[in-house]
């Protein structure tokens, strides 16, 4: 049960030391308790939902089992997961880390995370647009401050998509699942959800993530106003419906259901369409050269005017009771 040594593995092709975590002979059950479910699973494991019954804790765990532990590439990305998540660790509204391990006896890594009870995707398929728009809105900016911050520290998430925005007991967004994320803006091959990824994923060899993740955020933002998805499945050139947006970039052709909204929000949702139409449509810009970026989106008007509860503001817990939805 007790520590044994810092794990420290040296690839013979490369000077880099890879630092990955403690070493438990087993699963540490008096600190984390035990596996109850799975609740998730992402690009590079498996998560369950931990208790401690003593404290009555709760904690989503990730877990990765690597059978060859010579892969020094295997092992590279688990560390680079971990890496990456300790940087934004302190972030707003990042899932925070708070312990990270290997259990001796069986090759397997675990990750351990702040439990959240639901996604935007719960919420979504629950709730639709009956949930007052000024709470989507909300969650969106929470979402986008999230990226943003996770761009300042020059960090793409690469997987942005409702799943992994996640909820916690306050109604507050939490990004989650950075195995897709790369430190650096330029990536390499398929990433993230078909339907929530950019052209340049689907149709170029080499990209830049950061934009990549813009273009999810369009996405998101088409399911959080409208209560819709987006026309196209796939951004891919064999789409018939991506290539007629790709020719006629219009709300109508990227949107797949337009007036979807809840009568009570009707007048709501009047006065916002037009502006955020606009955003939409930057965001989902076919040449990424136009595409608008975390920073000019930060500073649209529309954007700095939407009300939001996240915690450095003085709405929180005052304006917007997500509780009520968790």
């Amino acid at each position: 049960m007790g520590v044994l040594r810092r794990v420290l593995l040296k690839s013979k092709d490369t000077d880099d030391r890879i630092e990955l975590s403690d070493t438990h002979f087993t699963f540490p059950k008096r600190k984390y308790g035990t596996q109850q479910k799975q609740i998730g699973q992402g690009v590079s494991g498996f998560v369950h939902l931990y208790q401690n019954e003593k404290s009555n804790t709760f904690y989503a765990v990730k877990s990765f089992e690597k059978k060859n532990l010579k892969d020094i590439d295997e092992i590279k990305s688990i560390k680079k997961e971990i890496d990456i998540h300790n940087r934004i660790n302190n972030g707003p509204h990042i899932v925070k880390l708070i312990d990270s391990f290997k259990i001796k006896t069986n090759s397997k890594f675990f990750i351990i995370m702040q439990y959240l009870p639901l996604n935007l995707l719960d919420l979504y398929l629950k709730y639709g647009s009956l949930m007052p728009i000024s709470y989507r809105l909300c969650f969106f900016k929470q979402i986008v401050l999230g990226i943003a911050f996770m761009h300042n520290q020059n960090i793409a998430h690469r997987d942005i998509k409702l799943e992994n925005c996640c909820v916690d007991n306050n109604g507050n967004v939490k990004l989650i699942d950075f195995g897709s994320s790369t430190i650096g803006d330029i990536g390499y091959g398929i990433a993230g959800s078909p339907s929530y990824s950019s052209p340049e994923i689907h149709n170029s060899l080499k990209y830049n993530s950061i934009k990549c993740d813009i273009w999810s955020l369009g996405i998101v933002l088409i399911n959080m106003f409208y209560a819709s998805k987006q026309k196209w499945n796939t951004c891919r050139y064999d789409d018939e419906i991506f290539l007629y947006y790709q020719n006629n970039s219009s709300i109508d052709n990227a949107v797949r259901f337009l007036n979807k909204n809840d009568t009570n929000n009707d007048k709501e949702y009047t006065s916002q369409k037009t502006l955020i139409d606009d955003i939409i449509l930057q965001l989902l810009s076919i040449d990424v050269n136009t595409r608008i970026s975390i920073q000019k989106l930060l500073e649209n008007k529309w954007f700095k005017e939407t009300e939001c509860c996240y915690p450095d503001n003085d709405l929180y817990k005052a304006y917007h009771n997500h509780s009520q939805f968790v």
